[in-house]
């Protein structure tokens, strides 16, 4: 077997052709990265890249044959893909696992406050978030509320170009010399991560005016967060790093890497002898728990619904 080699680059042994098929592969990778940028996000993406290749909904199917493809949407988080083979499934199936979640500030359940008229919201961190990272960074602002009607609602603010992003202030360094003696683990702690919101009141309080642009724009009242998710990300696409362009820099690598290679395989694959299954998975940061992570019951429920 050749040894492993140390010395050189894999781009210095690719021949002009594989260069060409990684550069192609690239720039499908970054558009994943720009569109898939929360879990729910990518389970729509995922989904509509499915569809497009010609998966269906496995409800769909009374019956099952070899060749078909078929999904698992697990209530917008998580996605399950197989391409069905000729062999019972009883005789084995071939599984590639990664997770489509990533670190994160979630919004809590009332995070609106107000200190010195200015607003904050109010966060907790998911997974393995660095928390020094997060201050002086544009945020966007992604997620759902449910009303209490019932009726969905998408909330998107920092994604687009035009619109506003959060953001976390820091001291400035002549004002943090007892911060920077700290240890760099203890210098920005949990309960700073809370992004500003906005300045501008009416009156001597400023927490309504943010309210009620809110409302304008979404149509929820301060009620409605109890029953939202609502995560907070960098507000920044993707980018090429380097003269030469020879990396990306980008928020979510540590899960996008292996769902996009995983994604890609499942839309290529061709029907063979074993079932292959492709599994998008939530909640991987902190521990795989939930309804939406693999502790749970659905991946089994899935390959149950297989063997029906």
């Amino acid at each position: 077997m050749k040894a492993f080699d140390t010395e050189n680059s894999v781009w210095s042994r690719f021949s002009p052709e594989q260069r060409g098929q990684m550069e192609a592969y690239s720039v499908h990778y970054r558009q994943f990265l720009d569109t898939a940028r929360t879990e729910r996000l990518a389970n729509k993406e995922i989904i509509r890249q499915a569809e497009n290749a010609g998966f269906h909904p496995l409800a769909d199917f009374t019956s099952l044959k070899a060749g078909d493809k078929v999904y698992w949407d697990q209530k917008g988080k998580s996605v399950i893909l197989a391409v069905i083979g000729s062999a019972p499934i009883e005789k084995g199936l071939k599984i590639v696992g990664s997770h489509i979640d990533c670190p994160r500030l979630d919004v809590k359940a009332m995070p609106v406050v107000e200190k010195n008229k200015i607003v904050y919201f109010k966060t907790h961190y998911y997974g393995g978030l660095l928390k020094y990272q997060w201050v002086c960074l544009p945020l966007s602002l992604v997620g759902v509320v449910y009303k209490a009607d019932g009726s969905r609602v998408d909330v998107s603010i920092g994604e687009d170009p035009g619109d506003p992003v959060l953001f976390i202030n820091d001291l400035l360094p002549h004002l943090g010399k007892d911060q920077a003696a700290k240890k760099l683990s203890e210098a920005i702690s949990g309960e700073m991560l809370m992004p500003l919101a906005g300045t501008n009141g009416e009156g001597e309080k400023t927490k309504p005016a943010i309210l009620t642009l809110l409302k304008e724009k979404y149509g929820i009242e301060e009620e409605d967060f109890t029953s939202a998710e609502l995560e907070i990300i960098p507000a920044v696409k993707s980018r090429d790093v380097g003269l030469d362009r020879s990396m990306i820099m980008s928020h979510g690598h540590d899960d996008r890497v292996c769902s996009y290679a995983n994604l890609a395989a499942i839309l290529d694959a061709a029907p063979g002898e074993k079932t292959q299954v492709a599994l998008f998975a939530d909640k991987e940061e902190i521990g795989s728990v939930g309804n939406t992570g693999v502790q749970s019951s659905y991946f089994p429920d899935f390959i149950a619904e297989l063997l029906s």
